[in-house]
């Protein structure tokens, strides 16, 4: 596996890095890879085949390269990628089971930073897949009843790249003056500012360890 912690400050900036390992070839000879960074400003990203609702405005925003719902980033947020061969062996080989291999890494780095991942999902009774909080898989992880596990994929070819966010931060203090009418889309995360660093580090051990 091999570790990259290329990071930029725009969403723009970051999506257009992953976008460039899909589908340029960029690290193709080093399968797999996982790029892990932190969060630098508040930001919102969005699937590559869909927009945003014609009232957004954010001065950050990104389509991404993969699909899923409207994504709120804050500042510290934990946001990653694998790339990887179809056919890689450390990989399931039915594309729905891959994500669960980065779900899997996810969970153990939470437990293993004393975090308890929720047994029981909360369920939407309105779910709205145009933004991730209230977009259902099964794959994802949540804390308390908040989300803090975002996943998303997306096949290219004869390779495929995860994206995926641990929400470190709390959306609410980063958005609520611009996008407050979106609250109900907003998660608390994990609540745990300053823990940011050292989740992210212990996460990146678990994937070593995988190798």
């Amino acid at each position: 596996m091999k570790i990259v912690r290329e990071q930029y400050l725009s969403a723009e900036a970051n999506m257009g890095f992953d976008e460039r390992m899909l589908k340029s070839g960029l690290f193709y000879n080093d399968f797999p890879v996982f790029r892990a960074y932190l969060w630098d400003r508040p930001g919102i990203t969005y699937s590559y085949n869909k927009g945003v609702p014609e009232d957004f405005d954010f001065e950050d925003m990104s389509s991404r390269p993969t699909g899923g719902g409207i994504v709120f980033h804050s500042p510290g947020d934990i946001v990653f990628s694998c790339l990887a061969r179809l056919d890689d062996p450390f990989f399931p080989k039915k594309i729905k089971c891959k994500m669960g291999v980065v779900s899997s890494w996810v969970r153990l780095a939470l437990v293993s930073e004393g975090i308890p991942v929720d047994d029981v999902k909360p369920i939407d009774p309105m779910p709205d897949i145009q933004f991730c909080v209230s977009y259902p898989n099964p794959d994802e992880c949540f804390v308390n009843g908040q989300k803090v596990l975002g996943l998303t994929m997306r096949r290219w070819k004869a390779h495929f790249l995860i994206q995926g966010i641990i929400h470190v931060q709390n959306n609410f203090d980063y958005f609520s003056e611009d996008l407050g009418e979106y609250a109900t889309y907003f998660t608390r995360g994990l609540g745990m500012p300053g823990s940011e660093r050292r989740l992210m580090d212990r996460l990146i051990r678990v994937v070593e360890s995988h190798d």
